[in-house]
């Protein structure tokens, strides 16, 4: 529940609690005094602004296939002409809606998103009909550029979402040139710390979140020297635990998937890598070696060793500030780096089995501990999720011949276990 659902249901309370005695008239004034009105957003509002995007989606892309269908028939200067038509008809009605509608949010959100569209298509159609040469990462980088201005003239939640996707996918593809991802997010900064981090509670900010986070993980992957432990691995360790201790800190945990932004990504991030290190911890992995220079030089070696300081101090700092609420944490998040580390180590001796088995025995204890928090709290939903990671651990297993029979043998037999003493308590709670 968002803080502004919290005042909402407090004001709600309050003629009650007035009626019962429970508080008086002054200090339910001075109540609305401290906590301000309630932004009041109506149904009707999101309505349009979802009506809106739809249509600008849709028109969008029918003026792109319209020009597909007859863009053969056209000579190089009428190509051209209906190159730059959709991008000028966006900045029309960009210019209307700054000078006329700049207060409605479902124009700002509608125009803004159909701007930054129609610049991605004059671009593409420029290119095409001059035949000028250029990869996906070149097209990428050039839009995310030119597109930076959209992001405070008329900040949009959607350009904010389209914005963070692309520079995440720009990392990804150019890999030897993705350092400029951080030249992107250092730009994009002042935008995000208004519209994600002053409006937290709303949820266009939520879902900016949702996009920061899984696209800034995504785009690590990118950006870094994956061959390196410490910098591939770890580093994303790192920024799991991270995510996970910011979202205790600013994000209260939630049912609702679309409130607790940072802690699903993180849950959702360390099962994958969990997962992916049970089959293979790479071979070819470089320790402590090359560490400064990197595998792409000096400059970026550099480059990367100071982001990876700068997570390592930022996980520290916050382990310090939640220190006092770590028995209620989920440990296996909380100290994520450190267990990765551990393997690290393990595989970096030549014990890879031990490692792999360091991977599994963490789902298990990931899956286990959903269980015994779904039974203490009676969720079914933290109990299914409990299970749903033992299953696929048991599938996976399963079908890994590369694991001795014996000790499949052993992890199916305790894996059974686990199933029957759960189903066991949950039985006999939801009896009593």
């Amino acid at each position: 529940m968002s803080e502004q659902k919290q005042v909402r249901w407090l004001y709600e309370e309050l003629p009650d609690l007035i009626k019962n005695g429970v508080l008086t008239e002054e200090v339910a004034h001075r109540l609305k005094d401290f906590y301000g009105p309630i932004e009041e957003k109506s149904k009707y509002n999101l309505a349009l602004i979802i009506v809106g995007l739809l249509g600008t989606l849709l028109i969008s892309g029918g003026i792109i296939l319209i020009f597909a269908y007859n863009w053969e028939y056209l000579s190089r200067p009428w190509r051209t002409f209906f190159s730059y038509l959709p991008l000028l008809i966006a900045q029309f009605v960009y210019g209307y809606v700054f000078f006329k509608q700049k207060s409605s949010t479902a124009w700002v959100e509608a125009s803004a998103s159909f701007l930054m569209l129609m610049l991605a298509a004059t671009m593409a159609l420029i290119s095409q009909t001059y035949h000028i040469g250029g990869t996906m990462s070149d097209f990428l980088f050039t839009w995310m550029a030119l597109s930076i201005p959209l992001l405070y003239l008329l900040p949009s939640r959607m350009v904010g979402l389209i914005y963070l996707a692309g520079i995440a996918s720009f990392a990804v593809e150019s890999r030897a040139d993705g350092h400029w991802y951080w030249g992107f997010l250092l730009v994009a900064l002042p935008y995000l710390y208004q519209q994600v981090w002053l409006k937290r509670s709303s949820n266009g900010s939520l879902w900016l979140t949702w996009m920061l986070g899984g696209s800034f993980f995504l785009a690590y992957w990118g950006i870094v020297d994956m061959e390196l432990a410490l910098f591939g691995i770890f580093g994303n360790a790192l920024i799991l635990s991270i995510y996970y201790l910011l979202g205790n800190q600013y994000y209260h945990q939630s049912n609702n998937v679309l409130q607790s932004p940072l802690q699903n990504i993180a849950v959702i991030g360390a099962l994958i890598l969990a997962l992916f290190l049970t089959y293979d911890w790479p071979r070819n992995y470089h320790f402590w070696e090359r560490l400064f220079e990197g595998l792409n030089g000096n400059y970026r070696g550099i480059l990367n060793l100071t982001v990876l300081i700068g997570l390592t101090l930022g996980y520290l700092s916050l382990l310090y500030f939640n220190r006092q609420q770590i028995r209620r944490l989920n440990g296996l998040l909380v100290f994520f780096p450190v267990i990765l580390l551990a393997g690290l180590v393990l595989n970096s001796v030549g014990a890879e089995f031990w490692a792999r088995i360091l991977a599994n025995i963490y789902l298990l204890l990931f899956g286990l501990y959903y269980l015994k928090e779904g039974l203490q709290s009676r969720s079914m939903r933290l109990v299914n999720q409990g299970i749903g990671i033992i299953g696929i651990l048991i599938v996976i297993r399963f079908f890994d011949s590369d694991l001795p029979l014996m000790l499949k043998g052993i992890v199916f037999v305790l894996l059974g276990l686990g199933f029957l003493i759960a189903n066991f308590f949950l039985a006999k709670k939801l009896k009593a």
